[in-house]
This record gives C-alpha cells, structure tokens and sequence, in this order.
C-alpha cells in the first residue's frame, strides 16, 4: 500500500506550525484554568511558550547549518518549550508546578502536530523505501524526495500523540518535576528511535544532531531525578 502525498491547496506547512501552536495554548490554558492559576500566571506561560519556542525553534536551524538554513525545527523548539518552563519556574514560583505539568503535557501533542506540516512539505522524511504505507511524493521542491521513503513523518505524529496520552493519564498521579520527567524521557527516547528512519541526507554521521540532542536531554533527565532522590532521602534520614 502507498500512500501518495500530493501538493495542497493551501500552505500546508504554516498552518499546521500554527495549529500546533494554537493546540497547545489550548492546552496549557485549559490545565491551568482547571487548577484555578490566575490569569496572570496563565498568559504569562502561554507567552513565554510561544516566544521561547519560536526563538530556539528558528535559531536551531542556523546554528546547525552555520547560517546556510532558515527554517522552523521541531527539537529546537521543543527544547524552547523546557527553557520556558525553566523562565517560568522562577519568575512565576508560586504557580511553577501547575505550570510545568500544563507544558509538558502540551508539548508532545504540539510536535505530533507539527509532523503533519514536514509530511506534506516533504521534509525531514524517511529513508529510501518501497514497503507497506511507503510514501509517495507527487510533487517536487528542495526539500520532498523523488523517490519511495518511510513513513516516518507521520509515524512520528502517531508516536507523540500516544506520548500525550500516556500524559493525560499520568498528570493525576505524579508530582510535577517526576511528570515532566517522565514526559521528557519518553520523548526523548522515541525521537531518538524515530531519527533513526529518516533518510541520511539529515545526518552528518552515525547519529543525527537531533539524536546527541535526545541524548543530552535523557541524561539530564536521569541526573535530575538522581540528585533529587538523593535529596529526599537525605531529608528523610535527619
């Protein structure tokens, strides 16, 4: 079966960076709203979130390509979304854990959705492929491939949003940072995993810039819940 990806009617690779955007909003707005944050704290997040992830997002790429590629990435702006959790943390402490639990459950469904705009602009796609639900390009640019590829894109919006699922079901039960966490971990893992299908020409060696990127990210993770482990438990003890 394969599955043919034809040129859109409209500009598909904005409007759904925007949907995205909107998404997620959404939901950090309705979480905080349910946990009874007030305004200033809410718009407050969803700003941050908005001009953090947009900044790293736009920057990632020009620093990677050293100033040769303007575009939008995903990781980029996904490590926007934690260094905004991180602003806000200490400039709005009060309402911190309800602020990291909102924006980290809203951050896997932003990038699934995000993957929809890389698939029908022929982006970041997957390896030479010719198997089951293989995609098959109509249309040519600089980016979409002229050949059969892995399904990787959407993969990885199915992915994330089970990712985000998992988080719906978990935020009721875990602390924020354990949340975050747990969260960060799983995606983490997955994008590294995923990276893995895309084609070669998005990567300079064995593994991707995303994938070191993945890398840092889950041992950072792990350090954390290490020292703050070691932490309780010396709390406990005296």
């Amino acid at each position: 079966m394969t599955i043919t990806i034809r040129e859109t009617s409209f500009p598909a690779y904005p409007v759904f960076i925007f949907a995205s955007y909107m998404v997620g909003s959404l939901i950090v707005h309705l979480y905080l709203v349910y946990k009874k944050t007030p305004a200033y704290a809410v718009y407050g997040a969803i700003v941050l979130n908005i001009m953090i992830t947009q900044l790293l997002g736009m920057s990632f790429p020009i620093i990677i390509s050293k100033g040769t590629m303007i575009g939008l990435s995903g990781v980029g702006a996904a490590f926007g979304m934690v260094l905004s959790t991180l602003v806000c943390y200490f400039l709005i402490p009060r309402y911190r854990d309800n602020i990291i639990k909102a924006n980290a459950l809203a951050a896997p469904l932003m990038y699934s959705i995000s993957k929809l705009s890389c698939l029908f602009a022929g982006c970041c796609h997957g390896f030479k492929y010719n198997g089951p639900f293989c995609l098959n390009y109509r249309f040519f640019s600089d980016h979409s491939p002229r050949t059969l590829v892995f399904p990787v894109q959407p993969l990885e919006t199915i992915v994330f949003f089970l990712i985000f699922l998992i988080g719906l079901f978990l935020i009721r039960f875990c602390k924020a940072d354990f949340f975050a966490a747990t969260i960060g971990g799983l995606s983490a893992i997955a994008k590294f995993v995923l990276d893995f299908l895309r084609s070669a020409e998005y990567k300079s060696g064995t593994l991707s810039v995303n994938q070191y990127l993945c890398i840092g990210l889950y041992l950072g993770i792990i350090v954390y819940i290490i020292v703050k482990y070691a932490f309780i438990k010396k709390e406990s003890v005296i």
